[in-house]
């Protein structure tokens, strides 16, 4: 970043904008290990107790798509809030991801999990869609189509509580209540947020239900999939309601000063294999240098060799430009 100026108001601003880019991968880091972490442990309790994953490959490719590309250009590109002056400056012994984060990031991975598993396994009594373990989204039979239609709920669900975790991630800081804090202030995220949501919309009808093989979701299932995943905005604001003691009792995961791995036994043999290359790459260079040298000598013994000779010559040329000017002295 370069001032063109001596102004304070474009100082101001160069500061501004430079704490917002750290600012806006903590958002982003945050909302994207949260939807690994829950997608994880999604599709893990689905094959334990449902046979089969809530989650196609299709759709997790979309979800991917989601937490990765979307959420850069919706999370990545937004501006400086006015607050972010009132906080102090960052180190470079400061970790990207602190406890802060942390614990939005285990928090909102529990309530995921938990908002989850309540329609993974009430859904059956609260949409009226009986069917057993043993049937397949693929069949034909009236369990089948029910199973089919509980797993595309579960979809939406899921998908529904990542757009409204993205919005909670707008704002990271310890006591930032209102998430929709200058909302329409950055058009990219409103065009991220109308794109989710209508793809998700278009993925329970005829549009795109093939692509996803989902089935079709009445108006009430729908929009209760979008309160189930508006849950969301409730359990960040939970979270930051408690004290900010907790904070420091948060288990850090990730030592941002360290190597992850660094001590298990592949680490080490690739360590000691990357120093074996290193030690034959210098041994060569070493090598080829001593040779440089070498033709250098021999060069320059070689000058040596023909340097009386080029004496002599020398001589000789000078004492016969001396006679021939002293015979031509002599005419005169």
């Amino acid at each position: 970043m370069v001032l063109c100026d001596d102004n304070f108001v474009s100082l101001a601003k160069s500061i501004m904008w430079g704490r917002n880019i750290y600012t806006n991968v903590k958002r982003f880091l945050q909302f994207q290990i949260t939807c690994n972490l829950s997608c994880l442990l999604v599709v893990m309790i689905g094959y334990v107790f449902l046979f089969e994953s809530p989650l196609n490959a299709i759709m997790l490719l979309w979800i991917n798509m989601i937490m990765d590309t979307l959420a850069a250009l919706a999370l990545a590109t937004t501006p400086p809030f006015t607050n972010i002056m009132k906080q102090g400056p960052t180190t470079q012994n400061t970790e990207v991801i602190g406890s802060v984060v942390w614990r939005q990031i285990y928090g909102m991975t529990i309530w995921n999990v938990l908002i989850m598993c309540i329609v993974m396994f009430g859904g059956q009594a609260m949409y009226s869609i009986p069917y057993l373990r043993s049937d397949r989204i693929t069949g034909s039979t009236a369990g089948d189509v029910n199973k089919k239609l509980h797993m595309s709920i579960l979809f939406h669900t899921f998908c529904f509580l990542q757009f409204f975790n993205q919005i909670n991630c707008r704002v990271v800081g310890v006591k930032d209540y209102n998430v929709f804090t200058r909302f329409f202030c950055n058009w990219i995220f409103i065009g991220v947020c109308v794109l989710i949501f209508a793809i998700q919309y278009m993925a329970q009808t005829v549009l795109l239900q093939w692509v996803f093989q989902t089935s079709r979701l009445d108006a009430q299932q729908f929009f209760s999939c979008v309160v189930w995943g508006s849950t969301a905005l409730l359990g960040s604001l939970l979270l930051k309601l408690t004290p900010e003691r907790w904070i420091e009792k948060v288990p850090v995961v990730i030592k941002e000063d360290t190597v992850l791995g660094e001590n298990n036994m592949l680490m080490a043999a690739y360590i000691e294999q990357n120093g074996k290359k290193a030690f034959v790459k210098k041994s060569k260079d070493e090598a080829e240098s001593d040779d440089e040298f070498s033709n250098v000598d021999k060069n320059d013994s070689h000058d040596d060799d023909f340097k009386p000779a080029k004496d002599e010559e020398m001589n000789l040329i000078s004492e016969r430009d001396g006679d021939d000017q002293f015979k031509h002295i002599g005419k005169f």
